[in-house]
């Protein structure tokens, strides 16, 4: 008999944001289960990798598997899959934590997992990756016909500096401009990078995701923290927002939730939601009506006045003859 496949947590966000954080917390407070990691670096230093294994998270039953000088939703794709199926092959783990480098599109990382495998090897397999890759691939496999079959995308959490986000949001710089050239890298990579700019790839993480956690909200205002909350829900109208104190997240939220369908995250955008009409209009959300009054007999100007003055915050400028100049300014030409 099969077994299921392993869940698999992928963590999605810009450098900075929190990820590493997240995944140590999740090491700490899931010791009753076995985790594999698995820490994506384009350097060809994998610095992330490294914090978390200095920070003596990885328990002896865990696992950590570094790859880096290339980002896993493009030129190491291969590599990713064949590290899943690897671990899933292990059949020890009870589940996979993917933190993927800051410039990946998490998209791209999660159609990975119901790519078809045949012996004409990977279908639609991006620049780079070639036959010798794709032959790992498929013994890693063991059969399966796509990574889906032994371990399944489970929740797909994007983590966002709610400090750096009206910057990010706003700057007209790209990747390769924002987070430096990498000097050992893949050229791919940096080609990449050049291509996409912050605000962009920002848009794309939190859009594809049905997590996404608001980090760092100590360093910012309530009422800012809310207005990065509510561009967050406008940009995906479906992922469960969570606002965090240096990346506290409980981890039944992240882990082995169940949750991530990929219909669902592909439809989350919130342009796509309300071009289909899928929406809370914001007069339904706030509570907001309106009506027309008509009635023959006139408002009584005194009474009307005073009302408003009451319970409004009104500028009346009295003496206005209609053309902006008060009585008085008038009276003071005519002397």
């Amino acid at each position: 008999m099969n077994s299921p496949p392993i869940p698999v947590t992928l963590l999605s966000g810009f450098l900075g944001a929190g990820k590493t954080t997240l995944l140590k917390r999740i090491l700490e407070e899931s010791r009753d289960l076995k985790v594999a990691v698995v820490v994506n670096d384009v350097a060809a230093l994998n610095v992330d990798a490294n914090l978390v294994r200095s920070a003596r998270t990885v328990g002896a039953e865990d696992k950590l598997v570094e790859l880096q000088n290339g980002c896993v939703c493009c030129t190491l794709r291969a590599d990713l899959i064949k590290a899943l199926a690897e671990l899933a092959a292990e059949r020890r783990f009870d589940a996979i934590v993917v933190e993927s480098s800051g410039v990946a599109e998490p998209q791209q990382v999660a159609e990975m997992f119901q790519v078809e495998l045949g012996a004409e090897g990977m279908e639609g397999a991006p620049p780079g990756v070639d036959q010798m890759a794709v032959a790992g691939v498929l013994k890693a496999l063991n059969g399966a016909a796509c990574l889906e079959e032994v371990a399944a995308l489970d929740s797909l959490v994007t983590v966002v500096d709610c400090s750096a986000f009206d910057g990010n949001l706003t700057t007209t710089a790209d990747l390769l401009e924002q987070f430096g050239k990498n000097q050992e890298g893949d050229e791919g990579v940096e080609d990449e990078m050049a291509e996409l700019s912050v605000a962009q790839l920002l848009i794309e993480q939190i859009e594809f995701a049905n997590i996404i956690v608001l980090n760092k909200c100590d360093l910012v205002s309530p009422e800012a923290a809310a207005s990065v909350e509510a561009a967050v829900r406008a940009l995906n109208a479906k992922a469960e927002v969570i606002r965090t104190t240096r990346a506290q997240v409980p981890v039944e939220l992240v882990l082995r939730t169940g949750k991530f369908n990929m219909n669902d995250t592909s439809d989350a955008a919130g342009w796509l939601v309300k071009m289909r009409g899928n929406t809370l209009t914001e007069t339904k959300q706030y509570g907001i009506a309106s009506f027309v009054y008509q009635e023959r007999t006139p408002f009584h100007p005194v009474r009307l006045h005073k009302f408003l003055e009451d319970n409004f915050m009104c500028d009346f400028n009295e003496g206005d003859d209609g053309d902006g100049e008060t009585e008085g300014a008038g009276a003071e030409e005519e002397r």
